[in-house]
């Protein structure tokens, strides 16, 4: 058995509302038409404010790769070390003592990765194992915690500490931007995360029971990024919706069958919120009430959609809004690129 022991989240400092971005989209596209179109979207995203590790109008300058991995470079390590110590203090354990470290980020590159420069800062242990995920996008926070869970299975006493930080502002596309940039400069913002994960059940944290990632088929051009001369490109087809609700249903019947369980068996739910359409189709492939992904909603609302760091937010804003009832059954949920799907089950102590 292993359990979350500390959990953590950090947003940065600087702050764009939704006027705001109604006034960006505004002064940088010049068709009517269009202009109109997006900012429409801006209305009906139903965000209130998103977070950037950078002003908006310094995103705006960025242009070329090297200039959006300086920013990125400085920006992951700082926001990354705020939540990795916020997450050891949560779970009262010392950072010499996690034995495995997983760095989750896709917004950016760096070589030594981000575990390299936290080990450096806050006392992880050099004999660490230190795992970077770099390219599972969205869903990468809930593959993770499944690995983090899988590394302890044969331990007493392990424990991994998962930083996810995502900063897809520095990804802004301002070189001839298609419509699918147009949209993630409007439905994205920047966050952290971290998780402390131990092994054995001390009946303190949330205990996982189990995780499974699956793979859809005939998907693996509907959503994901490219990277080109100018910085990363987001890929997004409009099929993703419809894609969620022909696939979601079995995928999440089959893992809970697994462990005996069934969706009405689930009192919680932490849904990664990548947009409006993807959360409606969640909700009407699972069959869930707008109480049941009421989290979802708030953090997007909040943050928009934070990558990877998104789910972990959902999770701390049921922790922090509505303590799951002892012993229920809750679950961990990403789509992401592939099309595919992760998830972890768990059990509130």
């Amino acid at each position: 058995m292993s359990e979350i022991a500390g959990l953590a989240t950090a947003l940065p400092p600087h702050v764009i509302t939704l006027e705001e971005t109604k006034a960006q989209v505004a002064a940088h596209i010049e068709d009517p038409a269009a202009r109109a179109r997006f900012q429409r979207m801006v209305d009906e995203s139903r965000i209130a404010k998103r977070h950037l590790v950078v002003p908006p109008a310094r995103a705006l300058t960025l242009r070329t790769i090297e200039e959006r991995q300086h920013e990125y470079a400085r920006h992951v390590v700082d926001l990354g070390e705020v939540v990795a110590r916020r997450a050891l203090t949560s779970a009262r354990v010392d950072a010499g003592s996690i034995g495995t470290v997983i760095s989750v980020s896709c917004t950016g590159y760096m070589l030594p990765s981000l575990e390299v420069h936290l080990a450096h800062r806050i006392g992880l242990s050099p004999a660490a194992r230190r795992v970077p995920i770099t390219e599972l996008g969205c869903l990468a926070s809930v593959a993770a915690v499944g690995l983090a869970r899988e590394l302890l299975a044969s331990q007493n006493d392990g424990r991994v500490l998962i930083v996810s930080t995502e900063l897809p502002s520095l990804c802004l596309q301002t070189s001839e931007p298609a419509i699918s940039d147009v949209i993630g400069g409007i439905l994205f913002g920047d966050a952290a995360a971290a998780v402390v994960i131990t092994a054995g059940d001390d009946g303190r944290g949330m205990r996982i029971l189990g995780s499974r990632t699956v793979l859809w088929p005939e998907t693996t051009s509907d959503l994901g990024m490219t990277l080109t001369t100018t910085g990363f490109r987001l890929e997004l087809s409009r099929h993703v919706p419809r894609l969620i609700r022909r696939h979601l249903r079995a995928t999440v019947d089959a893992f809970l069958g697994q462990h005996g369980a069934t969706v009405s068996d689930v009192s919680f739910w932490a849904i990664h919120p990548g947009g409006p359409r993807v959360v409606e189709a969640i909700a009407e492939a699972l069959e869930l009430s707008d109480t049941a992904l009421r989290a979802s909603w708030d953090v997007w609302q909040r943050c928009g959609n934070v990558s990877s760091a998104s789910v972990l937010l959902v999770l701390q804003e049921l922790l922090d809004s509505d303590t799951p009832a002892a012993g229920s059954l809750g679950m961990l949920l990403a789509p992401g690129p592939g099309l595919s799907c992760e998830m972890v089950l768990l059990r509130a102590p």
